[in-house]
């Protein structure tokens, strides 16, 4: 077969291929292409069917082979390690019409590349330069916890990603002092960002008149010094991008999805992206917030504060009169940012959970559940004469202001908010049990912030 060249937009570099090669690699990705648009797609949206193409790949890890980096050989063998699917990936989108580079950087002692690529999407109101790294999540189908994440999250990953060529000036750490380096042994990787982003057909038709005659090293350092300025003003070119709302990527993920499967299986296929993308995000990166938020079977929702507190009055109701009744509100203020309340019966040596429901830990929350239903639980409680105990404010309990609980209910308050638990202290000591204090003892617990939360 004929052997012949490309231009390759990663390394910006003549790659050797075969003309049988080339044509089977533009038929591939016209056929892509084609099939995207007969979707009625928005931009972002069709970079996810094209991120769901690529990461479909099989991940060939330790392969240091050429063919697991180039395009062509990529496309037919459906094999590729992180070069050779950020650069699939780009080179699918730009033939589509989008602006795309590579980063590459250094994870741990392993050098990485993944994609960048300016999203414009009126639809969604998306304008931005998000990452995409189509390695990481070419393990699991349903992971998209690498897909249009911002340059701040990228910071936040567990594993720090050390700036190396084109990536320098978007990574921590840039100091601009190894640029000798950078010019000298990565000539045009630190000029793909600028080609990519900032294209003009004058600059194009350069780099590939020089590197169609023979990669000649010469001329690198002159090539790189007429643009070696862009490399330090790029942090300014390429803008700071708002984090996606996971509300518009649950969106996204519908309606590409729906393009793809039944309707029947979307509802099962979108909660399996939501817990599988959520478990890969709190795995690789440092960042308090997962992507989804999956309502659990016991979630409760505003609108049904009032009928809930119904069911747990009918519960105190109906209990026996040696049963001893425990509400506990557990504040999870982790990634999850939620309550649990459980309403639980001690009855002859035994637990058993009556209720366990989930909410949000929120201001509607406080307002409209948990401040009525501590009121209600304080006036139903017997405050006896006698010395009253100091709370612990990281496990609150009502139990803690009384000699006993002789009436059979009970209120403990678990990790929650220290302020709001501060002056619940204080409402409750003012309110119910002031005649049992001296005036000296109330006063210690009296300050501006004695008010419950409304």
């Amino acid at each position: 077969m004929e052997e012949t060249y490309y231009f390759n937009y990663m390394f910006q570099m003549n790659r050797k291929s075969t003309t049988d090669k080339i044509e089977n690699m533009n038929a591939i990705i016209n056929k892509l292409i084609e099939e995207i648009q007969s979707k009625n797609l928005s931009p972002i949206e069709q970079v996810m069917y094209v991120y769901d193409y690529v990461k479909s790949f099989e991940f060939a890890k330790n392969d240091t082979s050429i063919e697991k980096r180039q395009v062509d050989c990529v496309l037919t063998d459906k094999k590729a390690v992180c070069a050779g699917f950020s650069d699939t990936f780009n080179e699918i989108l730009r033939r589509m019409g989008f602006k795309t580079a590579i980063i590459e950087s250094f994870v741990g002692d392993v050098s990485h590349m993944n994609s960048i690529v300016e999203i414009i999407d009126p639809k969604y109101e998306i304008n931005g330069i998000y990452n995409f790294d189509s390695t990481f999540d070419s393990s699991n189908e349903n992971s998209y916890a690498f897909f249009g994440r911002t340059m701040e999250e990228f910071n936040s990953l567990k594993q720090k990603r050390k700036g190396r060529g084109c990536s320098l000036a978007l990574t921590e750490g840039n100091t601009g002092n190894n640029l000798d380096q950078v010019l000298n042994e990565l000539p045009l990787r630190t000029m793909n960002i600028i080609n990519g982003f900032f294209p003009t057909q004058e600059n194009f038709d350069y780099l590939k008149k020089i590197y169609s005659e023979g990669n000649d090293k010469s001329k690198w350092r002159e090539l790189n010094n007429q643009y070696s300025f862009q490399l330090f003003n790029l942090g300014f070119k390429v803008r700071r991008s708002e984090r996606i709302p996971t509300d518009i990527l649950e969106r996204i993920l519908y309606n590409v999805w729906k393009t793809k499967i039944s309707s029947e299986g979307l509802e099962t296929k979108i909660f399996k992206i939501k817990q599988e993308t959520n478990s890969n995000f709190e795995k690789y990166y440092s960042d308090p917030r997962l992507i989804f938020k999956i309502e659990n079977e016991n979630y409760i929702k505003e609108v049904d504060y009032e009928s809930y507190m119904d069911r747990i009055d009918e519960i105190l109701d109906g209990k026996e009169e040696n049963d001893e009744i425990i509400s506990i509100f557990e504040f999870v203020n982790g990634q999850n940012s939620t309550v649990v309340h459980r309403l639980i019966k001690n009855s002859n040596d035994s637990k058993e959970i009556l209720l366990e429901s989930e909410f949000d830990n929120n201001y509607d929350f406080w307002k409209k559940l948990l401040s009525p239903e501590l009121e209600r639980y304080i006036s139903r409680c017997d405050f006896p004469v006698g010395e009253i105990s100091k709370p612990e404010y990281v496990n609150f309990n009502i139990r803690d202001y009384r000699m006993n609980s002789a009436n059979g209910l009970s209120l403990s308050i678990e990790a929650c908010d220290l302020e709001y638990l501060r002056s619940l202290d204080i409402y409750i000591k003012k309110k119910y049990i002031a005649q049992e204090m001296s005036q000296e003892s109330l006063n210690k617990y009296t300050d501006t912030n004695s008010s419950i939360r409304k």
